[in-house]
């Protein structure tokens, strides 16, 4: 009977609306300057969620419901100032915010998580933004499996 319980629900997971999407490679982040974070690959989308091509920077909501939404990033080793990761609703509304000062130990880059459970209807769509006060450019590294990443899903 277990064996039928787990295939049962390995199926209803596998038809949730969701999508984890990120980026291959370093994305310069200028100083002082809110920057929306761009995703050029995708893990998986069960629900065209992400584009690939069109706003690629977006996780657009095709199925209306409650969505937990997170996002990774890890800013590049630079001691000087702070760093803040954000989740935006729809262009203007913030979600979620999460500021820290930049980790100072040589070698060790500044990373950041976020997580937001939001009400989402057809067409609303969430954005990962960034912004860092070092002086200079520093990037949004690129790790496989953890930075930058975007992602929802249906809860």
């Amino acid at each position: 009977m277990s064996g039928i319980t787990l295939e049962w629900l390995a199926g209803v997971v596998s038809r949730r609306p969701a999508a984890r999407a990120y980026h291959n490679t370093n994305q310069s982040i200028p100083n002082g300057v809110t920057t929306v974070l761009a995703f050029n690959s995708e893990r998986f989308d069960t629900d065209n969620i992400h584009d690939l091509i069109t706003n690629n920077s977006r996780l657009t909501c095709r199925t209306a419901g409650r969505y937990l939404i997170v996002g990774n990033c890890a800013f590049e080793f630079n001691p000087t100032g702070s760093r803040l990761v954000e989740i935006i609703k729809n262009g203007s509304f913030y979600s979620a915010q999460l500021s820290n000062n930049a980790v100072t130990t040589a070698g060790w880059g500044t990373n950041l998580s976020i997580s937001v459970i939001e009400d989402m209807n057809v067409n609303d769509y969430v954005e990962l933004r960034v912004l860092q006060t070092s002086g200079v450019a520093v990037n949004i590294l690129s790790l496989a499996n953890f930075t930058p990443e975007f992602m929802m899903i249906k809860v």
